[in-house]
């Protein structure tokens, strides 16, 4: 194969076309180089062409190119064919090839002319940089303004969710400005109270429909700008208001601005009563609520009128008394004059109520302070200041305590008189404590202690009377006081003692029984009975240790006598009323280890006559344990035979005043007989009480008395000092 690319590139083996002297083989290379290079170089034009066309197919140059690119591939091949002639001389072939060449360059040239304008129209490379530049310049700036309006989008967005924002506040305002509206509007119709709200300049700007209907105000005046002025001088046209309007806006309005508030009563024709409460508000306007305080008004009247008076019978009570009292004698100590009191205390009145009812008791305390209230002049006052107690105030000069007197006198015929209660007839006692004022530093407080102590001396007498307090009342006050300090310091240090009296059996004249009577040795008053200190002490809690001590004395001074002799004892019935009897009976009776048979409880009518329940069950109680009940003083106060019916009693004790006239009056030695007779056929034992002669014996034995007891047989005295033969145990 070398050695055929030898043979063809020697310069020997060349035959080139035509006959030519000239043609050396240098030449001859230089011709074959150059069509060879050209050649080729022509052939890669249409294969670049291609790939342009390829890539470019966007250009609408499309047939042009092919033109070009088959004008250049015939170019190509005229150098080719040129290359071929050297060897083969073939110029029929070679002109063919250029014939070909020549259409295709004047085609290419016909299809290039036109394109000519338009190529021209192509920029250059600096028009291109310019152009180029520009369009960055503009695209810098579309980019700028890119950004611009992507700011203005999002200040847009911004701008546009601040308005939804707004919007939906906007819209929740409304709808919160509605519902408060409603709300408003509702409250406003709902509200118990009327209400009016008013400018600076007294126009008005808001009110309700009871404002309006409270006044009755026409709707044409009460419309939004009517001014408060116009309002006013409406309501004083319908005599709501009596006094100039002015004048009562700038007092309004004076009050209001000095405190923030204002409030106005305000008094209608009709008779309701209106309170006014205006607050001031910014601005300088007002609102102001209206409410009808009438049936307030009323009931505080009526509460203030029960702070002062009794519910019951309308009079003054306790602290109406009191406020009464104390200003007329501030007036009376101006005056010079003086001042009484009768403090009024009904006499069995709980009877009344307890037998009747509470509704017959309220009936009788209406009808005594009706009787009290015709019986007083204008100026004097009657009071009730509880239960059945009443009390008058007087005020006079001088002769005071002469008008006290003979008022309580009439008082008494007054109120003793008989009461119908409904188709009850019954009749009360009446008892009066009087006190006139004597110095000018006298107090109600002192008036009315000094005419409890007159009061206190009628009962202590036997009620049914009046009395005027002296100063003689006042140190027995004082005593007993005195008195009552030392038997709560005699009970604690053991001052006290018993003393016996025994009872006698009628049928063999032998001793059966010894009553336990309390003496007191005071340290300066000497040996004290006990009517001078066991009231005193049922009125307080003392009755209590004084009870138990008599009762744990008695039984153990009982239980070194023979088992014959019983001990007798008095209860008290407000010992009984505060109840315990019964275990302190009991523990004194195992204390004692004697039999409850030899044990007598002495109790009186008062027990019956007030018709406890509570007593009536401890004396019932005591019974129980074996030992004997007996009904003391048979005969006096307001005894009845239903009372032997109301409790079994063992044992009757008739009263001493019917023993010691029992000689001297048939009625008396007549009662004794009943009474011991009536006991006899109830399997009851009677003893009479106060027996001192013989005569009298005679008479009790001859009545049917089973037992006696009085100074006859002996009197009171300590358990050693009497019957030394029956009682020698006890002295060993």
């Amino acid at each position: 194969m070398w050695n055929a690319i030898q043979s063809i590139l020697s310069s020997d083996t060349l035959s080139p076309h035509g006959i030519c002297l000239l043609w050396r083989p240098e030449l001859i290379w230089l011709h074959l180089t150059s069509d060879a290079v050209i050649g080729l170089a022509y052939f890669s034009i249409p294969i670049a062409l291609a790939v342009f066309h390829s890539k470019r197919q966007d250009v609408n140059f499309g047939w042009v190119i092919w033109s070009f690119a088959i004008f250049i591939v015939s170019c190509g091949a005229t150098h080719f064919f040129a290359i071929w002639t050297l060897y083969v001389p073939d110029y029929g072939a070679e002109g063919l090839v250029k014939a070909f060449t020549a259409v295709a360059s004047l085609a290419t040239a016909i299809a290039l002319w036109p394109l000519l304008p338009k190529a021209l129209a192509i920029p250059s490379v600096q028009q291109l940089q310019g152009s180029n530049d520009a369009l960055r310049l503009a695209l810098a700036e579309r980019n700028a303004a890119m950004h611009a309006l992507q700011d203005k989008n999002l200040e847009l967005e911004l701008v546009a969710t601040a308005c939804c924002e707004a919007q939906k506040r906007l819209e929740d305002s409304e709808r919160s400005a509605r519902e408060t509206a409603t709300i408003v509007q509702s409250t406003l119709a709902h509200m118990s109270q009327g209400l009016s709200m008013f400018d600076g300049d007294g126009r008005l700007l808001a009110w309700n429909d009871l404002y309006r209907a409270m006044y009755g105000l026409p709707p044409e005046l009460i419309q939004r700008g009517t001014t408060v002025k116009s309002i006013l001088e409406y309501q004083q046209t319908k005599g709501h208001i009596d006094q100039e309007v002015d004048g009562f806006i700038a007092a309004f309005l004076g009050d209001m601005v000095i405190h923030g508030v204002s409030t106005t009563k305000l008094r209608l024709a009709d008779g309701r009563v209106m309170s006014i409460v205006a607050t001031l508000v910014e601005g300088g306007g007002w609102v102001a609520t209206h409410e009808d305080i009438t049936e307030r008004e009323r009931t505080e009247l009526r509460i203030a009128h029960l702070a002062y008076h009794d519910g019951l019978t309308g009079l003054l009570n306790r602290a109406g008394f009191r406020n009464r009292g104390d200003t007329m004698l501030a007036q009376t100590g101006v005056r010079c004059r003086s001042v009484g009191i009768l403090l009024i205390d009904l006499d069995r009145f709980k009877a009344v109520n307890d037998t009747h009812g509470h509704k017959a008791g309220d009936s009788l305390l209406i009808s005594c302070a009706a009787r009290l209230q015709s019986s007083l002049r204008a100026d004097e006052v009657v009071a009730r200041l509880g239960g059945d107690e009443f009390v008058i105030l007087l005020e006079g000069g001088a002769n005071l305590a002469e008008v006290a007197t003979g008022l309580s006198s009439r008082l008494l015929n007054m109120l003793s008189a008989p009461y119908d209660l409904d188709g009850i007839n019954t009749s009360i006692g009446v008892s009066i404590g009087v006190a006139v004022s004597s110095a000018a530093d006298e107090t109600i407080e002192s008036l009315m202690h000094k005419a409890d102590l007159a009061l206190y001396e009628v009962k202590s007498q036997g009620r049914d009377d009046y009395c005027m307090y002296q100063d003689e009342l006042g140190n027995r006050a004082q005593e007993r006081r005195e008195i009552e300090q030392d038997l709560r310091e005699a009970t604690a240090d053991s001052a006290l003692q018993l003393y016996y009296q025994p009872i006698v059996s009628l049928l063999d004249d032998s001793i059966c029984g010894m009553e336990a009577l309390l003496r007191w040795r005071h340290p300066t008053r000497g040996m004290l009975p006990p009517s001078a200190f066991i009231s005193m002490a049922e009125e307080s809690a003392l009755i209590v240790p004084l009870s138990k001590f008599v009762i744990r004395q008695a039984c153990l001074d009982a239980a070194k006598w023979p088992a014959h002799v019983k001990v007798s004892i008095n209860i008290s019935p407000a010992h009984l009323r505060r109840g315990g009897v019964v275990n302190m009976v009991r523990q004194a009776l195992e204390e004692a280890n004697i039999q409850a048979a030899r044990l007598v409880v002495e109790v009186t009518e008062t027990v019956l006559l007030q018709d406890d329940g509570q007593m009536l069950s401890e004396l019932q109680q005591l019974k129980s344990l074996g030992l004997s009940i007996a009904l003391d003083d048979f005969g006096t106060g307001f005894s009845s035979l239903s009372y032997l019916r109301m409790f079994p009693f063992d044992q009757i004790k008739i009263d001493r005043s019917f023993v010691s006239e029992i000689t001297s009056r048939s009625d008396s030695a007549a009662i004794v007989c009943a009474v011991a007779g009536l006991a006899r056929s109830l399997d009851m034992t009677t003893t009479a009480e106060g027996v001192e002669n013989a005569d009298q014996l005679t008479m009790i034995k001859a009545a049917g008395c089973v037992q006696g007891q009085g100074y006859f047989f002996g009197k009171p005295q300590p358990v050693r000092a009497y019957f030394p033969d029956i009682f020698a145990a006890a002295a060993d």
